[in-house]
């Protein structure tokens, strides 16, 4: 008959146990891949990862399965800043001659 653990072999197997369960955790948050099977968030079908992760250079194909680091998705997802609205002070006629459009009146 086997004999009971003792209170010290317990702690050590939930000490193991918790330390696995802690790098599922970081695994599961922090992805370092995208997946055909484990889809960006901003991303909703497998056709549309498909299409993007074929133009990054550091995606790899496995079968049907497209693979891509998680930093070279967003840096290659990243869009170019949107321009930025005329201060508020400008009137039509400076901007127009900013633009180096000549206004005429009347």
């Amino acid at each position: 008959m086997a004999r009971p653990p003792t209170e010290d072999e317990v702690h050590a197997a939930f000490e193991v146990l918790e330390r696995h369960f802690e790098s599922l955790r970081a695994e599961r948050t922090e992805p370092a891949f995208y997946t055909s099977h484990r889809l960006p968030p901003t991303c909703r079908t497998r056709d549309t990862f498909h299409e993007h992760v074929k133009r990054i250079p550091s995606a790899r194909k496995d079968g049907r399965v497209w693979m891509v680091p998680v930093a070279d998705y967003h840096a290659a997802m990243k869009h170019p800043a949107p321009t930025t609205a005329p201060a508020a002070d400008d009137s039509p006629e400076r901007l127009f001659a900013r633009a180096g459009v000549r206004v005429g009146r009347g």
